[in-house]
């Protein structure tokens, strides 16, 4: 019987290396912690925690790189030619068409529905 026992636990443990991907450490975890046999399950929670370590990592050098991409981005003003947008006017006669050409009004936004106005 102990023999038995003995390997029906490293069975648990190759079960739990073979089958790695599929399981959730927290049901490895009560499960070797119920029937007495954190022992077999700690190899496996081991690579868990290095796993989940080694992802954290990477998100938070992501985080910082992101971060300080985003400093950069927000210090450098927004341009249009030599001009800042803010400082420009209105774009829309600033804003040059086709050809370099100024852009002109369409209709339909010098009149509201065939009614001098404000749209």
């Amino acid at each position: 019987s102990s023999r038995y026992q003995r390997r029906v636990r490293e069975s648990f443990a190759a079960g739990t290396f073979v089958m790695y991907d599929m399981l959730r450490p927290d049901v490895i975890l009560e499960l070797a912690w119920r029937h007495n046999i954190m022992d077999f399950a700690m190899p496996y929670l081991i690579q868990c925690v290095r796993e989940y370590t080694l992802k954290v990592d990477k998100l938070e050098v992501s985080d910082e790189t992101r971060t300080k991409e985003a400093e950069t981005t927000n210090q450098q003003p927004l341009v249009l030619g030599e001009q800042l947008m803010i400082t420009s006017g209105p774009a829309f006669n600033q804003m040059p068409g086709m050809y370099g050409m100024p852009q002109q009004p369409m209709p339909q936004q010098l009149y509201n529905g065939g009614y001098m106005g404000t749209m």
